[in-house]
């Protein structure tokens, strides 16, 4: 069985799929709309109105312990794309900043591996695979994101349909 995913870039050139049956939007908005909310997680970029509700943004490299080098430490831009996933369980949804949106990808079941122990231990919870080609490519587990211990008892997820 196939399905399709977004390719996105992170920082260091981390390449990650994220299953577009778990996406709701992409770059549906800008930097400068994000409200920052003080005592949170420091991944945590803050907060917009999106669709009348609160909607928290976070910056994917930052949760996946992708560390920033030099290019990385100049100001955010608007030019990074934002994805918004989603629990189709309970509708919540966190919106994810990603340096870049490489493109659209399908991929099958068999395609997709076991992360290898070489991979950093921040990102194995929150894949559900790797596929192994010329660039590695983290099959990211959208659900496994939004039901983090990062935040339980910090964020409220908007529960609209």
């Amino acid at each position: 069985m196939s399905a399709e995913y977004f390719h996105v870039q992170l920082r260091q050139e981390v390449h990650v799929a994220i299953p577009v049956k778990s996406t709701v939007e992409v770059s549906g908005h800008s930097f400068e709309h994000i409200c920052p909310v003080p005592g949170v997680d420091p991944v945590l970029l803050g907060v917009v109105n999106w669709r009348g509700h609160l909607l928290w943004n976070v910056d994917l490299s930052d949760f996946l312990g992708v560390k920033a080098d030099i290019a990385d430490s100049l100001p955010l831009v608007s030019t990074r794309a934002s994805i918004v996933i989603a629990d189709g369980r309970s509708h919540r949804r966190l919106c994810c900043w990603v340096n870049r949106l490489v493109g659209m990808m399908t991929l099958t079941e068999h395609q997709i591996k076991p992360v290898p122990k070489k991979f950093p231990a921040s990102v194995i919870p929150y894949s559900a695979g790797w596929i192994k080609s010329e660039i590695p490519l983290l099959v990211l587990d959208p659900i496994a994101v939004l039901d983090s211990a990062r935040w339980h008892g910090e964020i409220a997820f908007s529960q609209s349909a």
